[in-house]
């Protein structure tokens, strides 16, 4: 498999913007808490609401559809004795 240059531009391009952005926008993260809460500025309710809207992507969406295809309303009975444990965890 050969590569011509337009299959090497769309490699390079959209890496090389990534790269760019990540050097300009270092310097404003200095530790993992501040990449994680916004240097502890977005609190505990915007964490927590940015963490579970994260889990309505549309690739878990599709994910769980198809895990309802394959088992039924049996894995949903069984996943609400899945939220007591995580409770007690």
């Amino acid at each position: 498999m050969l590569m011509t240059w337009i299959d090497w531009l769309i490699l390079i391009v959209p890496l090389t913007l990534v790269g760019l952005v990540a050097l300009k926008t270092r310097k404003y993260t200095r530790s993992v808490a501040d990449f994680m809460s916004a240097s502890r500025v977005a609190g505990r309710y915007l964490v927590a609401t940015a963490q579970g809207e994260a889990s309505y992507g549309a690739a878990n969406i599709v994910a769980q559809f198809e895990t309802f295809f394959l088992a039924g309303f049996t894995f949903a009975w069984w996943l609400n004795f899945n939220n007591v444990v995580w409770l007690f965890i």
